[in-house]
């Protein structure tokens, strides 16, 4: 299932998606449906990014009468439950806007669980140039990307199924040039569970990836509902820093025996060194990264607010009523939005007063952030292109039509 999520904002606990493009193959790539696209509506008091809207060619003003995030959640989820499904795409930590659904839905974060694995081929392609063949230069774009390996198709903005081309064509690449790698790196889920599991039992280093596609030496130190916690040493910069990541959202992770001898000494590492540094770092050589935002949702509830919480993972929204004057202000107000957004019919006349006062509040507050990214679009876009002012135009009135 070669699959491109359409992101609305940046990554994180707040992280919403407009849609999800996808196409089904077989094993050996044979298309097996035509491009699809599974939409989601922009929930009322959520502003969507102008700087995410407008590279991917998305007019919001089309998803006003999407599926509710709740439905779109439900048949991502059926999906990716088929028997064998493998998923690949593209950058894939916005994938991660999945669990940051679950939490709005009162569900476990564990879609990127279902699949047999995830693959992400930015992060196939830095893996295949470090420790194999290189057919072109990794860009953060997926259509500079598929140009710099000899994709020859041009794809204009918002062409999402000549993006899902491009996928597929750097996947072709990579399985004709380097197997062995995209067969390490598509290994069921479990594998790669069981490698953290032993590396954690056995106080062994693994070799990741880092998000701008350097090595990193890294130390597993707690693995709980597959997020990982361990300090990881960039191989490059020699710089430590400890860090939480969802394992199931196609990162790297092998055996230090990766770095054979000859290929310490072509690349100039030191792993014997490296195993030392990161090792005897002591806490003030180790810079704290955020913990994955799930984890931090969760740790800032109070006592009475988890229990709030795990009642309405039970469907029990009577539990919010309950202790309404035992929860904090910004808690109340943040699940009486999520339960206004899945279902407004069984909110009281009084909550759902309150779930429009909420949105609007909300909206108001996003407003100029909203204009002054659109104003800056206006400064840069090309006047002599009308398809790229009409959208603009149209993403610059979206706010007026809610």
């Amino acid at each position: 299932m070669f699959c491109l999520p359409l992101p609305l904002n940046c990554h994180g606990l707040d992280s919403r998606l407009g849609g999800l493009w996808y196409q089904l193959t077989d094993n050996r790539l044979n298309i097996t449906s035509d491009p699809l696209l599974l939409p989601c509506r922009i929930q009322p008091h959520s502003l969507p990014s102008p700087r995410f809207l407008f590279p991917l060619g998305i007019n919001p003003q089309t998803l006003l009468d999407a599926p509710a995030e709740n439905i779109f959640y439900k048949k991502i989820e059926e999906q990716l439950s088929i028997k064998d499904t493998v998923v690949l795409t593209w950058s894939s930590r916005y994938m991660q806007a999945f669990d940051a659904c679950a939490v709005r839905l009162f569900k476990n974060p564990n879609m990127l669980y279902k699949p047999q694995c995830v693959l992400d081929i930015r992060t196939l392609l830095y893996v295949c140039s470090i420790f194999g063949s290189a057919g072109g230069k990794v860009k953060n774009s997926l259509p500079a990307t598929g140009q710099s390996y000899g994709y020859r198709e041009r794809a204009e903005r918002g062409d999402h199924k000549q993006r899902l081309r491009i996928l597929m064509y750097l996947f072709s690449w990579a399985i004709d040039n380097n197997p062995a790698i995209a067969g390490y790196l598509l290994r069921p889920l479990n594998s790669k569970i069981s490698l953290v599991n032993e590396s954690l039992s056995r106080d062994r280093e693994l070799i990741t990836l880092l998000n701008d596609g350097s090595l990193g030496l890294l130390r597993p130190l707690c693995f709980e509902r597959n997020l990982l916690t361990a300090i990881v040493l960039n191989v490059s910069t020699q710089q430590l820093q400890k860090i939480t990541f969802n394992i199931c959202d196609g990162c790297f992770l092998c055996g230090t025996g990766i770095l054979t001898p000859l290929r310490q000494k072509n690349m100039d590492i030191d792993l014997a060194g490296l195993c030392q540094k990161l090792y005897r770092a002591k806490d003030d050589d180790i810079e704290k990264g955020a913990d994955y935002f799930t984890t931090a949702y969760y740790a800032s509830l109070s006592a009475v607010e988890k229990q709030v919480y795990i009642e309405l993972m039970r469907g029990n929204i009577g539990a919010l009523r309950e202790r309404s004057s035992s929860v904090s202000a910004k808690f109340y107000q943040n699940v009486l939005i999520n339960l206004g957004d899945i279902s407004q019919g069984r909110l009281t006349n009084d909550e759902l007063n309150l779930y429009y006062k909420f949105c609007s509040m909300m909206i108001e507050k996003g407003l100029q952030r909203y204009a002054d990214d659109t104003q800056l679009l206006f400064s840069v876009v090309d006047e002599n292109n009308p398809a790229d002012l009409t959208l603009l135009k149209q993403i610059a009135d979206y706010p007026q039509i809610l």
